[in-house]
């Protein structure tokens, strides 16, 4: 299996809430860069998933384009949701956000993910303005 047939299982179990899956394509040493304080660790990244995954049950990614760059693959995806849960997200300072039924869509977003030993090790995403976690609170108008 190559870099870009793991890219695709990867959105594929985030979308379909396998975390067991999901936990397996990512190394121990995992690390996520994106716009909020950087970087989260393997455990706290799959704690927001599992948060997000409970709140947005239709999560999607809506992956737009994949493909090899140099070491790396790129992608460009674009978030859509319904928030029919409560939001509780995996940071103390942050408090819950009881279900508002809104549906959410961000902007595209472009991200960088880097596999060593066919293990995802670093995901970087470069959310545009209203983009990323921020436009997402921003979008629930809990900023």
């Amino acid at each position: 299996m190559d870099d870009l047939e793991r890219t695709a299982m990867f959105f594929k179990a985030i979308e379909g809430k396998d975390f067991h899956a999901l936990s397996s394509l990512l190394s121990d040493d995992f690390r996520y860069y994106g716009p909020m304080p950087d970087p989260f660790v393997k455990e706290v990244w799959l704690d927001f998933q599992r948060a997000v995954q409970l709140a947005f049950p239709d999560w999607a990614y809506n992956l737009k384009k994949i493909e090899k760059r140099h070491n790396a693959i790129e992608v460009i995806v674009e978030i859509t949701g319904t928030h029919l849960q409560e939001l509780s997200l995996p940071w103390q300072d942050v408090k819950p956000i009881a279900a508002t039924g809104n549906k959410i869509h961000l902007p595209e977003e472009k991200a960088t993910l880097k596999f060593k030993d066919g293990k995802l090790y670093e995901l970087r995403v470069h959310s545009p303005h209203h983009g990323g976690l921020p436009g997402l609170l921003e979008q629930l108008r809990a900023e």
